[in-house]
């Protein structure tokens, strides 16, 4: 019998705020309001913000009761399903993996052995689920001096004006005019450089702040899928690329077959998995930095210690040779031109 139990807690979701998985944790959720990007221009709907809170490890039995009434299972077989699925999320946190929970996001350790959680955009919130992210754009209103100027014209002077003041009048309104067309074009202007000069700050800052993100190395629990790269795209950090080059020479001239990771997870026998190896660094932050790349990109990570260094590469499936030419392109085109495969 097929159960995805990590899609039951997004069921759930829709439904109740709080799903607690007995003796790991609870997934909670919160109303969050709409939001408004004026820098981005959009309008995002009400949803609820998914947190993971590891302190509530108490069985309320709702997970157990969901399972149990869907597909009609007697209490005790559906409590040992709902005992080995937790057991089986528990020994792929311990083997530093990424656990992925569909439509809810992914559950790790970090270096300190830490739960993290990392949500994804669901909106679980049922009065405004559908609901698109809105664009808008600003309206610019400029006085319209000929409709003021006509609408006056019309009002009926009690005493007839001599063609002098008439002229007078005349030449003045003109001016004003002209005075107040000029400032609202520089006024525009410097609205438009003030945000333009924004925009270039905020975008600098999150590069900045991006570098201090704390990512796992460890190895993603599913298996990804191919993203076409662009032929162009290399590392960020042109630290790592000069660290990726002098470490693959400082490695110890170590066998670039040297053996997997233990803590690798049994696959089916008649599947073909390489590593392709990207490269060796010294500095930790360059590590993190590039397995949040390989994630992002739908890789699976791969990491291995040589000593003070760290391989990192990405693990990945194939069917026949031609395909694993293929992927191998995509990752040099993607991360680095050097990229080979060292195991099969």
């Amino acid at each position: 019998m097929q159960m995805d139990i990590g899609a039951y807690i997004g069921e759930l979701l829709y439904e109740r705020e709080v799903i607690h998985v007995p003796g790991l944790g609870a997934f909670v959720s919160k109303y969050k309001p709409a939001v408004i990007d004026q820098i981005q221009g959009q309008i995002f709907p009400p949803s609820k913000e998914i947190s993971f809170d590891p302190n509530l490890v108490m069985d309320d039995g709702l997970l157990y009761n969901f399972i149990r009434h869907k597909h009609q299972l007697p209490a005790s077989e559906a409590q040992s399903v709902l005992d080995d699925y937790i057991g089986q999320i528990r020994a792929a946190i311990d083997r530093r993996e990424i656990v992925v929970f569909p439509r809810v996001g992914r559950l790790y350790k970090d270096y300190e052995r830490k739960l993290q959680f990392l949500p994804d955009s669901t909106n679980f919130n049922t009065e405004s689920f559908g609901l698109p992210t809105i664009e808008f754009y600003p309206v610019s209103r400029q006085d319209n001096g000929k409709a003021a100027a006509a609408n006056s014209s019309t009002t009926p002077s009690k005493k007839a004006e001599s063609k002098s003041d008439h002229a007078f009048r005349t030449g003045w309104s003109s001016l004003v005019n002209k005075l107040l067309n000029n400032s609202l074009v520089i006024a525009i202007t410097l609205a438009v450089i003030v945000v333009a000069f924004t925009i270039f700050l905020l975008i600098d800052n999150q590069k900045a702040t991006s570098t201090a993100d704390v990512v796992p190395t460890a190895r993603v629990n599913v298996r990804p899928t191919l993203q076409e790269n662009s032929a162009n795209e290399a590392i960020e950090d042109e630290d790592a690329l000069q660290e990726n080059a002098q470490g693959s020479d400082d490695a110890s001239g170590g066998d670039e077959t040297a053996s997997l990771d233990s803590e690798t997870p049994t696959y089916s026998p008649d599947q073909k998995y390489a590593i392709i190896s990207i490269g060796v660094f010294g500095n930790e932050d360059n590590v993190q930095r590039l397995v949040k790349r390989i994630f992002e990109a739908g890789y699976e990570a791969y990491t291995e210690q040589q000593g003070k260094l760290t391989k990192v590469g990405i693990r990945t499936a194939y069917e026949n040779e031609k395909e694993l030419e293929r992927i191998l392109e995509n990752v040099r085109d993607r991360f680095e031109p050097d990229a080979k495969v060292i195991k099969k």
